[in-house]
C-alpha cells in the first residue's frame, strides 16, 4: 500500500491536512488562502505533533493534540513566560491574550493568578496646599482557579495621568483576567477638591475633605488632609494599608503594598502614593502604584502619575 505524502496544497485542493514546521496557534485564521474551520487537521513535520480544530473563532481558534509527538505539550501562550522549577509563569505588562489550547499541560486544570489595576495620580493644589496622593490599584490574588481550554483577554489597565497646572489627579484604570476585575486606584484630590476619590485603594484627601474609599478586597482607604487651611495633605491608600491622614504641616504617607512571590521571588507592588511631596514622584510602571501629590513648596512639581498595572498566571507543568 503506497503512503500519500502530506503537502500545503492538500487544503488548498480541499483536503483537510496542512503541514507546517511550526505549531498553529489562536490568530491562525487561515491556511493557504482558505478560511480556517472546525475538523481541519495540522500536522508540525518537526516534531510529529498533530492538531485538529476544534474552534475556528477568529484570532481565538483551538487547537487540541491529536497524539503527543517530538514537541511534547503544547503549554499556554500569552504574555512573557517564564519558568521556575515545575511552574510556568505567564506576566502580562501590556494587553494581551491567554491560550489554552489543552489543559494536559496544566496540572489540576486550574492557575494561581495576581491581578492589579493601574494606580491613581496625585493631586495639585495651585494655590499654596500640598495635593492628595494617589491609591494604589485594586490588588486581587488567589490559587486554585479552574480555566478551560480557551481564550481570555487579558486586560493590564493604565495608570491615572499626571495632572497638568493644578487639579484633581485622574484615576487608575482597571484590569482584568477572565471573571476577576481589579478595579483602578482612586485618584489624589486637589485644589480643595472634595470630589470622589474612590477606587481599588481610595485617593488621598485635602483640607479635611473625604479621602477615597478603597475597595473591599482589593485596597484600602485614603487619608484625609488636615483641617484648618494646612499643607498637609492625606495619602493614597495601598493594598496592605490605609493611606496616612495629613498633618498641620506634613503630608501622609503612602499605605503599603504587599509582596507576592507568584514569579518565584517576592516582590512588593500596589503601594499608595504620598501626599504633599517636595519632590513627588510617579508610581512604578506595571506595579499599580499611586502617585504622589504635589508638595507645598514653589518649587515641587505637580501631581505625578500613577503605575500601569499587571496580570501574573503561573500554573504547575509537571509534578
Amino acid at each position: 500500500m503506497s503512503r500519500t505524502q502530506l503537502t500545503n496544497d492538500n487544503i488548498s485542493a480541499g483536503g483537510a491536512t496542512y503541514t507546517s514546521t511550526s505549531n498553529p496557534s489562536a490568530t491562525t485564521n487561515t491556511v493557504n488562502g482558505l478560511t480556517l474551520a472546525v475538523g481541519q487537521v495540522w500536522l508540525n513535520t518537526a516534531t510529529g505533533q498533530m492538531y485538529s480544530c476544534t474552534d475556528s473563532t477568529a484570532d481565538a481558534n483551538v487547537w487540541i493534540p491529536v497524539g503527543v509527538g517530538g514537541g511534547g505539550v503544547p503549554f499556554p501562550t500569552g504574555g512573557v513566560v517564564t519558568t521556575d522549577g515545575d511552574f510556568k509563569v505567564h506576566t502580562f505588562n501590556t494587553s494581551g491574550f491567554f491560550h489554552i489550547q489543552t489543559l494536559v499541560g496544566i496540572v489540576g486544570n486550574t492557575v494561581d493568578y495576581l491581578v492589579i489595576a493601574g494606580g491613581g495620580s496625585g493631586g495639585t493644589q495651585i494655590a499654596g496646599g500640598g495635593g492628595g496622593g494617589g491609591g494604589a490599584g485594586g490588588y486581587r490574588t488567589a490559587s486554585g482557579f479552574s480555566v478551560t481550554a480557551q481564550t481570555f483577554t487579558v486586560t493590564v489597565g493604565g495608570g491615572g495621568a499626571a495632572t497638568s497646572g493644578g487639579g484633581e489627579g485622574a484615576s487608575g484604570e482597571n484590569s482584568v483576567f477572565s471573571t476577576i476585575t481589579s478595579i483602578g486606584g482612586g485618584r489624589g484630590q486637589g485644589s480643595n477638591d472634595l470630589g470622589n476619590s474612590n477606587g481599588g485603594s481610595g485617593g488621598g484627601g485635602v483640607n479635611g475633605g473625604t479621602a477615597g474609599t478603597g475597595t473591599a478586597g482589593q485596597g484600602n482607604n485614603g487619608g484625609s488632609g488636615h483641617t484648618g487651611g494646612s499643607y498637609g495633605q492625606g495619602a493614597g491608600g495601598g493594598a496592605g494599608t490605609v493611606g496616612a491622614n495629613g498633618t498641620a504641616s506634613v503630608g501622609g504617607a503612602g499605605g503599603a503594598g504587599l509582596s507576592s512571590s507568584i514569579t518565584g521571588s517576592a516582590v512588593t507592588r500596589a503601594s499608595g502614593g504620598k501626599a504633599s511631596a517636595s519632590s513627588p514622584v510617579a508610581g512604578t510602571i506595571n506595579t499599580g502604584e499611586g502617585g504622589d501629590g504635589k508638595g507645598f513648596v514653589a518649587t515641587s512639581t505637580a501631581g505625578q502619575a500613577g503605575g500601569s498595572g499587571v496580570v501574573i498566571i503561573r500554573y504547575q507543568f509537571q509534578a
